[in-house]
């Protein structure tokens, strides 16, 4: 009874603290988390601009809406999509990395991720990108595609056989 309430009570509180303290280092480093999203029709616009290939309009209005909203994972996809297709590629990775952390489950920013360290020659960040993208999904093709074609690269052929069969299998 008693001995098992001060075990708990002792063993937690430190944690109590770090996770207060983390808490407090993500909220300085990503702003005011609350104000997550944009309203629709805002997302809307900058994806329907990024679909129809206004990429440094994108880029000009994310930048601005992603001091707003620090928090929306989705801007800042569209944002690193767009600084990949203009070659931007650190702003990219920046980007990514940053939707990764906002939403670790997005598979998607993952692989995004890993084929923009791919562009840049950093062949096993992008495995590692790929590997995490196929931790949360692990049917998604065209990471296994992605992490077939990173082995290729390295010469690694059993690594990247197994991987196309993979991608070939969903």
């Amino acid at each position: 009874g008693r001995s098992v309430e001060i075990f708990e009570r002792n063993t937690w509180e430190p944690w109590d603290d770090v996770f207060r303290s983390i808490a407090d280092d993500l909220s300085k480093l990503f702003g005011g988390l609350g104000k997550r999203n944009p309203p629709n029709e805002v997302l809307n616009r900058i994806v329907n601009l990024f679909n129809e290939g206004h990429f440094l309009q994108v880029l000009e209005e994310a930048d601005i809406l992603t001091k707003e909203f620090p928090g929306s994972f989705v801007l800042w996809n569209v944002l690193g999509a767009a600084a990949a297709q203009q070659e931007l590629l650190d702003k990219a990775i920046d980007a990514f990395k940053r939707v990764t952390v906002l939403n670790p489950n997005y598979a998607e920013a993952h692989n995004n991720l890993g084929v923009v360290y791919k562009q840049v020659d950093r062949l096993d960040d992008a495995i590692l990108a790929y590997e995490n993208a196929l931790l949360i999904s692990p049917k998604y093709p065209e990471a296994h595609n992605n992490l077939g074609n990173v082995f290729l690269l390295q010469n690694k052929l059993e690594g990247a056989l197994n991987a196309f069969k993979k991608a070939i299998s969903y």
